[in-house]
């Protein structure tokens, strides 16, 4: 009897120590479980309160260029019409400037001039100047063009000149034209100034060609 009494007290006590290793389990998978929800609370209120400073800061910035976008509107007008009433005191300052684009066919037609062409090219970062011509002779006897192109920045200021045909530098001679005859010519503008100031404006002067002498005929027999 005293063995099966033993035995039964055994049982008893092996029940009470798992009974306590499972309470103890439990309490720390309930504080692990406690634990993840705060954690996912938190990171969820965290999260959330950016997204609300991140959206009023998205609809505050969006109302600061809406705002700006209307003042640009507002004052695009002015800005344009100052820009006109520059380049009416420029040109008046210097008569027959023209506006420079670049890259742009000008038609002109003057006297044998049709187009002019300006164009950029960037050396050593330095701008270099282009000019590209097409000139035509309508006339009925051959012709030396005589042109010269000047630029000038957006103040009026003279920064640059190339001369075309005659009394040119080597690289700016003409040949002649032939009548009815077409041509293109290229060049670069030689700039007067180390001026930082891009041109703006360019000036065209169109002089009367050289006419060359229609050659005497040969007499019939072939004689000198």
């Amino acid at each position: 009897m005293g063995n099966g009494g033993d035995g039964t007290a055994d049982r008893l006590r092996g029940r009470r120590r798992n009974s306590t290793r499972w309470s103890q389990r439990s309490k720390l998978l309930f504080v692990g479980l406690v634990f993840c929800v705060t954690a996912t609370i938190v990171t969820a209120l965290y999260f959330g309160t950016q997204i609300k400073v991140l959206r009023s800061d998205n609809e505050r910035l969006g109302a600061t260029l809406e705002a700006r976008e209307r003042e640009l509107a507002t004052l695009r007008p002015e800005v344009e019409q100052l820009r006109v009433d520059v380049d009416a005191l420029v040109q008046k300052r210097v008569p027959g400037l023209r506006p420079l684009t670049f890259d742009q066919v000008i038609s002109l037609d003057e006297r044998y001039l049709r187009t002019v062409v300006f164009s950029v090219v960037k050396r050593g970062g330095k701008s270099r100047y282009e000019y590209r011509l097409t000139m035509r002779n309508d006339s009925v006897l051959a012709i030396t063009p005589r042109l010269s192109i000047a630029l000038f920045d957006r103040h009026g200021v003279h920064i640059g000149v190339a001369r075309i045909g005659v009394m040119a530098e080597a690289s700016d001679l003409m040949p002649d034209l032939q009548p009815g005859e077409s041509v293109s010519k290229s060049g670069f503008i030689s700039m007067v100034s180390d001026t930082e100031e891009e041109p703006a404006y360019f000036l065209l002067r169109v002089a009367e060609p050289v006419v060359k002498p229609e050659p005497l005929p040969l007499p019939a027999d072939g004689s000198g």
